[in-house]
């Protein structure tokens, strides 16, 4: 047996920054919170706690100190808040969901009803949403039917598909008489997309590892279950079983941007012992 491991998974650059500032931080003050978990990663929230780092999820729970907004960003009122309570503010927002952000802005300055192609519940689209006063968030094509503006401007969830983004402005064109479209779906994770689907074509069994509340993990994990039934979501080592590869010669394993390395390996170690020889692609 033998295992092959996706190129791009792993770490984004924008997750990467988010936890470089809480630990130089977590050395420099005393007081160091991150509103709502920085990333969704448990293994990240609970080594970044044993640091002195403590997620909260209101700015209400914070007396003082320092409170590091996430990388998926945060809405105006929270950054207002904490102003009004002298924290320090550091800004841990990826640059790319900031981007999608200044874009709704934009859209809606303009006079366009903005559609945003996400999840409504995801704190990453919260944020969107509170930048446009007509923002309407879609998860598919069919929602768009009821959308009634006339001029739309589009953007997207940074983790979204390119097929549903493609698949939602198919349908806007049809509704509308005027159509702008941003493509805001981050590089890393459209790369990180394909290499896992390729992967699921040629192995017997997909291992895609991440945390369960993490958009882009869930998403690989829909992509490549679609292109091979075996495939399976973890969290880590401790989520497989034995029974999984019985009778498999090819096993892949790739792994969501908000999952650390030492996870990925820990798991390619654990497989491995399965008598695998670990290959990377």
């Amino acid at each position: 047996m033998k295992i092959e491991i996706a190129s791009g998974c792993g770490f984004c650059s924008g997750v990467k920054r988010a936890i470089n500032l809480a630990l130089t931080f977590a050395e420099k003050d005393k007081e160091v919170y991150t509103l709502g978990p920085l990333i969704h990663n448990l293994q990240v929230v609970q080594s970044l706690e044993e640091k002195g780092v403590k997620a909260v999820d209101s700015i209400d729970k914070i007396g003082q100190g320092t409170v590091i907004f996430r990388s998926h960003g945060v809405q105006p009122a929270d950054f207002i808040k904490a102003k009004e309570k002298h924290l320090k503010i550091v800004d841990g927002t990826c640059p790319i969901v900031s981007r999608v952000q200044r874009l709704a802005e934009k859209l809606t300055e303009e006079g366009y009803s903005v559609v945003i192609v996400g999840d409504p519940n995801h704190p990453e689209v919260e944020g969107i949403v509170s930048r446009a006063s007509n923002a309407i968030v879609v998860q598919n094509p069919d929602e768009v039917k009821r959308i009634k503006g006339k001029r739309l401007g589009i953007i997207a969830q940074t983790t979204q598909t390119l097929s549903n983004l493609r698949a939602v402005t198919s349908q806007a064109m049809e509704n509308a008489s005027e159509i702008k479209v941003y493509n805001t779906i981050c590089k890393a994770v459209l790369r990180l997309q394909e290499s896992s689907c390729k992967l699921a074509e040629r192995v017997d069994i997909l291992l895609v590892v991440g945390g369960v509340s993490s958009a882009n993990t869930k998403r690989l994990f829909l992509l490549a279950k679609e292109i091979n039934p075996n495939t399976y979501h973890i969290e880590g080592k401790g989520d497989m079983k034995l029974e999984w590869f019985a009778g498999i010669s090819k096993i892949g394993l790739t792994a969501g941007t908000s999952t650390p390395s030492w996870v990925i390996d820990e798991v390619a170690k654990k497989v491995k012992s399965y008598e695998c020889i670990v290959y990377r692609y």
